[in-house]
């Protein structure tokens, strides 16, 4: 995947290790010196589990006095063809505990370490996908959801687009989507083939509709990232491309589409449910949770209107719903209300080949209807239908995609629409893992202008999130799944450390405080 010396310093390492053997096949250290250095060894012995082998095909006298600083047990052993010798090594590991400190958090460790039980709240793409990934691995699930069926929130429409954020730097921020984006794709393929639902990856266009919109596209181009994954076309091009009139310049997903998130959130629970280790809980809100340490170690104990019952560990995928709870209120959410238009197609717009995005977006024809959005309507959380957001839609797109025929044939003239509400996050990065101690962390931070604490930032115990998604959670949800329960089960992680520490709950929490900012709550 890239150079040792650059990579392994990014891997997420959790306190017993990663990795069960190393071999190191680089060239004699005399013909690569910057390999074998100090750092790489100091780096090797970071990630080892308890008792984990070594082998070289060197024999060099400093490499094997350096790995035996770090913790190996070294020996020589006879060679293979024309090397007279080799070494090989066994690892024992420190007692001494990795500091994490503001950063992502180990996992919680207690008594119950067979304890597979675990409660899940939400009934939308993140909790379906972080469901299943979680059956794959012998846990038990109990999944409760407000609703009564799945996906009737902002995972309800009949239709999404799905395409990566891309950015000019190509940061943190715009791998995780691209990484996040690749994944899904994936997932959903092979989701279908289990329990098909409908979708289209023949691409999608993000229209050069105005100026600003042609600074923010061409900055992306910048980033020159292979062209499978985005390029720029023509205005002929475009045309082609999606099958009607538009006439502008714009960026192409080859691999970008859409699909019907109400459709795959059901058809990953029934896959879920095969397993018989799920129990769905429809109609139950939970009002409140509580810690119990009564069992040897933390569970919580959840409150229902007519009954309380207790897990051994709690994820919360309930979107915006998440700040209801007395130890997530803190947490910097907001809400945003949309308004997806379903619209019926017309002779020329059932042409459109490929989804459009422009300030909103557009699908092709899937049952006679497309859908057209979304509103995005900041701090409100009505979910009634509103008729001028039908308008506010048509007009969107009409200002985007200006004197073009087909445009004006929309009808919009009816209730047909769904409305959801996105949970979203100032910087873009969702809310991912272990919850953070709000009044802990001011207390743990109380210097923070001054000087950095480096002990590991408070947590609640065994209880998690999945949550500020905003209108991007058909990308990021699967891979996002497959990280949470990574982290839970004490497994390698897809995402490098400035990724995994982007996405903390207690990250604008502290930025606040270095800058001395008081905290809200």
């Amino acid at each position: 995947f890239g150079d040792v010396i650059s990579t392994l310093p990014e891997l997420y390492i959790n306190d017993a290790g990663l990795f069960d053997c190393w071999y190191l096949d680089g060239f004699a250290p005399s013909k690569n010196p910057e390999m074998w250095s100090e750092s790489l060894f100091e780096g090797i012995a970071k990630s080892c589990k308890q008792n984990a082998s070594i082998a070289t095909f060197t024999a060099a006298g400093f490499v094997r006095r350096s790995l035996a600083a770090v913790g190996f047990d070294m020996q020589k052993r006879k060679g293979y063809g024309k090397k007279r010798e080799m070494l090989v090594g066994k690892f024992s590991k420190t007692d001494d505990a990795i500091k994490y400190g503001q950063h992502y958090r180990q996992p919680m460790q207690t008594s119950e370490t067979d304890n597979k039980d675990i409660a899940i709240v939400g009934g939308g793409i993140a909790s379906a996908c972080l469901t299943l990934s979680l059956l794959k691995r012998g846990y038990r699930v109990s999944l409760y959801c407000n609703d009564s069926e799945f996906a009737i929130g902002a995972s309800g429409n009949r239709q999404g687009a799905l395409y990566p954020l891309l950015n000019e730097q190509h940061d943190s921020l715009s791998q995780f989507f691209a990484n996040s984006f690749l994944y899904a794709r994936n997932y959903v393929e092979t989701i279908n083939q289990v329990s098909p639902f409908d979708y289209d990856f023949s691409g999608l266009l993000q229209l050069y509709y105005d100026s600003s919109a042609s600074k923010k596209l061409d900055k992306i181009l910048r980033a020159q990232l292979p062209e499978s994954l985005v390029h720029k076309v023509s205005a002929d091009k475009t045309n082609l491309i999606s099958g009607v009139d538009i006439e502008q310049a714009a960026l192409f997903y080859p691999l970008g589409g859409w699909l019907s998130p109400k459709q795959m959130v059901k058809a990953i629970f029934k896959h879920a449910q095969a397993s018989g280790d799920l129990t769905i809980y429809f109609d139950h809100q939970l009002l409140s949770f509580t810690e119990n340490t009564e069992t040897g170690g933390t569970s919580w104990d959840l409150k229902f209107a007519n009954k309380t019952l207790n897990h051994h560990l709690l994820i919360l995928t309930s979107a915006i719903n998440t700040l209801d709870f007395e130890q997530c209120k803190a947490i910097p959410l907001s809400a945003a209300r949309g308004q997806v238009t379903h619209i019926p197609t017309t002779p020329d717009l059932k042409k459109l080949k490929v989804t459009l995005c422009h300030e909103g977006y557009l699908t092709p024809e899937n049952s006679d209807i497309h859908c057209m959005g979304a509103t995005f309507k900041r701090h409100q959380v009505n979910q009634e239908f509103i008729q001028s957001e039908q308008l506010d839609n048509k007009n969107k797109l009409q200002k985007c995609i200006n004197d073009k025929a087909w445009t004006e044939d929309i009808d919009i003239e009816h209730s047909d629409a769904n409305v959801g509400i996105r949970c979203t996050t100032r910087d873009h990065f969702p809310y991912v893992g272990a919850v953070p101690d709000y009044q802990a962390t001011q207390t743990h931070y109380i210097d923070a202008q001054k000087k950095n604490n480096a002990d590991n930032a408070p947590f609640h115990n065994n209880l998690y999130m999945l949550t500020g998604l905003g209108s991007r959670g058909l990308c990021t949800a699967p891979l996002l799944a497959e990280m949470l329960v990574g982290q839970i089960n004490s497994e390698p992680l897809p995402f490098a450390s400035a990724i995994l520490n982007a996405m903390q709950g207690n990250r604008q929490w502290i930025s606040y405080l270095k800058k001395g900012k008081k905290l809200k709550f």
